[in-house]
């Protein structure tokens, strides 16, 4: 066995060894020991080579926590961050107001105080006109009621279902 030979390299001896040990058009009574003893030494390799993608599988996922902790982490200091940035502009905002100051000029720029454009806050919708109210209507697909009809052998155009696989490790 190769070091670098890859899961594939050796299952694909794995089965062709498989074949030939169970092809009736060949005698294996001459050889038939030795692709047993082959097919055995192949299974070792396989098993291996398993053992070590199981190692690497379970470091991706540490890894992987790793980072989505750090990405918690970051998300969590930026709202930190953007929640300290709106107390310093509302004490700022309070004290130009406090002092009827607009505007303030200074060596790093302008701070002033302005209007944002209105916005239109909804008390409640249901008192809202129907005329300016957009409907919406949207349709999706209920899995959970398509699986069932499709588990009982219903045909339901547009949907089937599908068996998938996972790899435990």
């Amino acid at each position: 066995m190769s070091e670098s030979e890859s899961i594939y390299g050796i299952a694909s001896r794995y089965a062709n060894l498989l074949s030939v040990l169970s092809d009736d058009s060949i005698d294996n009574t001459e050889f038939g020991d030795t692709i047993q003893d082959a097919l055995q030494a192949t299974e070792g390799e396989l098993a291996i080579k398993c053992a070590n993608g199981i190692g690497f599988l379970r470091f991706l996922d540490d890894k992987i926590t790793a980072v989505e902790a750090q990405e918690k982490r970051i998300k969590d200091y930026k709202a930190f961050l953007k929640g300290r940035q709106d107390v310093v502009k509302n004490a700022f905002m309070n004290g130009l107001k406090l002092a009827e100051k607009q505007e303030i000029i200074t060596d790093n720029g302008v701070m002033k105080l302005r209007k944002n454009p209105p916005k239109v806050v909804v008390d409640c919708a249901d008192m809202v006109p129907e005329e300016y109210m957009r409907k919406t209507i949207t349709f999706t697909p209920d899995k959970t009621a398509l699986k069932a009809a499709l588990q009982k052998g219903e045909a339901i155009p547009g949907a089937h279902l599908e068996q998938g696989e996972n790899l435990k490790y």
